[in-house]
């Protein structure tokens, strides 16, 4: 078997740190034009609208691209199945507990509030939404 426990220890953690990262991004999307239960929402801005999908796209491409690079690697290397399996494996189980970390932090309760809060300030700050008109 051609995969050593370092390249799928890195493919493991890459893909989990991604995961988390998408999930606060979404999550500040959603959360960045709330203004309080009661109050009017905002709407984003043609940047706003540039910038979100950007900030939706960068991540989950720069996964696959890592993902083909390594399944590229691999057919190189000549593996054999059980490489290709283990590879794919380590990416979804990465994503899949990145995704479980985000929804109930246990072990870093503050990362996912600290995340969330600096992406919404960072879509205010840079004027990416406004209040409707009118």
């Amino acid at each position: 078997m051609n995969n050593d426990l370092g390249s799928l220890k890195f493919d493991f953690c890459f893909s989990l740190i991604l995961a988390f990262m998408e999930c606060a991004v979404v999550t500040a999307l959603i959360w960045a034009t709330f203004n309080g239960f009661g109050g009017v929402t905002m709407e984003y801005t043609k940047n706003g609208e540039v910038a979100i999908t950007v900030m939706l796209t960068v991540l989950p491409l720069l996964l696959l691209i890592v993902l083909s690079f390594r399944l590229v690697r691999l057919h190189k290397c000549k593996s054999d199945a059980k490489g290709y399996v283990f590879a794919i494996l380590c990416y979804f189980s990465g994503i899949l507990i990145g995704i479980i970390a985000f929804q109930f932090p246990l072990i870093f309760p503050n990362l996912k509030k600290s995340m969330t809060s600096l992406l919404i300030d960072v879509i205010r700050g840079f004027g990416w939404v406004e209040y409707p008109i009118g």
